[in-house]
């Protein structure tokens, strides 16, 4: 899917660098996309969730007895 190979690709560039979802949605009707730029918000934020809810399950709490740390 388009859509996901520009988020990624937006992803890996420097803070300063990323592309508005705004441009991306510019992108994808330039390449033929007809939908609506709510669409690509709503599945760019859920993208975001599910990521961010990985991460989470990957959190390790580090637990030291009191005078081991």
């Amino acid at each position: 899917m388009q859509l996901d190979a520009l988020l990624d690709g937006n992803d890996a560039r420097a803070m300063r660098e990323r592309l508005t979802l705004i441009r991306i949605y510019e992108e994808l009707c330039a390449l033929g996309y007809e939908g609506s730029y709510d669409a690509i918000r709503r599945y760019a934020k859920g993208r975001d969730n599910a990521r961010g809810a990985a991460m989470a399950e990957a959190y390790v709490l580090l637990f030291y007895p009191p005078g081991d740390a």
